[in-house]
């Protein structure tokens, strides 16, 4: 594991960008144009997503539909330029001019195919909206937000044909949601994963030998201190060095949570990281998964680890684009969480990427890899930047910084508390030129790292 730690100043801001081709206009692209008729908001800035008035012929988009923001038509020019750039996805108390009493508003979840932001600043608050207070909200629900297909920050803009200038700020809840807390100890040996659900854990093991049986011992696997011994399908002194899963138990105290949740894991003892590569979703049926991946050093080493699952709200999807075609600027705050498969910052040639994760709590996390600058060939040959401070956690599977020809990328992690953990290996200037500067103790923690990968590639 490569962990690095160096003091020095702290600084605050985090791009991201990538290579995209704009999609034309379909029957299911709706387009945010704020208030249409009826109902002027009082507080013009800000809205919810949930209203149908916001959206273009009073669809709010769904599972099947591309969310548009910053492009299209304009069917109500004296409303259209004030469309609220601040859009709660809890429950809003609107506040309005024209009716005799402010409109209660329900958040909750929703899903869309895509989300393009091509131009304009917005934000999006996952938090309860009480705006005006006017009148009574039924309860305090706050917002999930999931993208089953890509998000574009910064792409080519409909109405001009130009690239645009867009920015995104992810806003999380106030106040920390109870924690459901547990801790892990085991004995291993090769690559291996720990899958749970409600109070049930089970083993997946890959290579080497199968938890805690390395040399022909039997260790239990300890959780909060309980001992469990797996069952394998050979009896000890079996080493099973063949994929297998073991027996499940059913383990004490809390269950884990039936609902999205952030996932934080804290190291006692490990030789490398352990890292998140599933979250709970409705989809997996709220089930986690924790790899532990010891291949690599000599023998079996003892893991322990406590692992803390908070209920989140916040902003998922597959595929994050940050600088398409434009200039794209992503920002996450206070508590605010941004999950995905894929991350890419800054994209095409003349693209920028800029992403800013801050604030303990805030949270990028991608189950494949995050690449700032030049995310693909063939003209992969932007900028993009990722800067991490104030606490604020990026995990990812593994990273390119500067990952193709003529690119360049930056990340800077700074601060205590601050980190960057990626599950593989981290590449800095894998065809490019690329940065990592890492101050004021904050961590970056990898199973690899490479500088100036290609020929002619610069890293540093």
């Amino acid at each position: 594991m490569i962990q690095v730690h160096t003091p020095l100043s702290t600084r605050l801001l985090l791009f991201i960008g990538v290579l995209t081709a704009t999609v034309p206009a379909r029957a299911d692209d709706i387009y945010w144009v704020g208030y249409q008729n009826g109902c002027m908001l009082a507080y013009p800035d800000t809205g919810s997503f949930f209203h149908g008035d916001n959206w273009l012929n009073y669809t709010v988009p769904g599972p099947e539909d591309v969310a548009k923001f910053g492009s299209g038509p304009d069917l109500n020019p004296g409303n259209n330029g004030n469309a609220p750039h601040y859009i709660y996805f809890g429950d809003a108390c609107i506040n309005v001019f024209a009716c005799p009493n402010d409109v209660p508003v329900l958040g909750g979840d929703v899903t869309n195919e895509r989300l393009e932001i091509q131009s304009g600043s917005w934000t999006f608050d996952f938090d309860t909206g009480i705006i005006g207070g006017g009148c009574s909200l039924p309860g305090s629900t706050t917002g999930n937000y999931t993208v089953s297909g890509p998000v574009i920050i910064g792409d080519i803009v409909e109405d001009t044909g130009l690239p645009g200038v867009a920015a995104l700020t992810v806003v999380g809840v106030d106040g920390s949601p109870e924690a459901i807390e547990h801790t892990f100890r085991a004995y291993i040996d090769g690559r291996d994963q720990l899958v749970l659900r409600g109070n049930t854990l089970y083993w997946h093991h890959f290579d080497f030998a199968a938890v805690g049986r390395f040399e022909g011992v039997n260790e239990p696997t300890y959780t909060d201190g309980t001992p469990w011994i797996p069952t394998w399908p050979e009896e000890p002194p079996a080493e099973i060095r063949y994929e297998a899963t073991s027996s499940e138990y059913m383990f004490p105290g809390p269950p884990l949570p039936n609902e999205l949740s952030n996932i934080t894991v804290d190291h006692i003892e490990a030789r490398r990281p352990v890292v998140v590569i599933q979250y709970p979703t409705a989809d997996n049926d709220f089930t986690t998964i924790l790899e532990f991946n010891d291949n690599g050093p000599g023998g079996a080493a003892w893991y322990e680890i406590t692992v803390s699952w908070t209920p989140r709200h916040g902003f998922a999807a597959n595929s994050l684009i940050v600088g398409a075609a434009g200039e794209g600027y992503l920002s996450v705050v206070d508590s605010g969480t941004v999950h995905c498969a894929v991350a890419n910052v800054g994209g095409q040639a003349d693209s920028v990427g800029h992403v800013t994760v801050s604030g303990e709590s805030s949270l990028i996390s991608a189950t494949g890899p995050v690449h700032v600058g030049g995310s693909s060939p063939p003209d992969a040959t932007g900028t993009g930047t990722l800067i991490v401070n104030q606490g604020g956690r990026v995990e990812c599977a593994s990273s390119g910084v500067g990952r193709q020809t003529g690119s360049t990328g930056e990340v800077n992690i700074t601060g205590s508390g601050s980190s960057w953990t990626i599950v593989a290996g981290i590449t800095i200037g894998e065809k490019g030129h690329g940065v990592l500067d890492v101050r004021d103790h904050a961590s970056v923690a990898a199973s690899s790292v490479s500088v100036g990968w290609a020929e002619h590639a610069a890293g540093e």
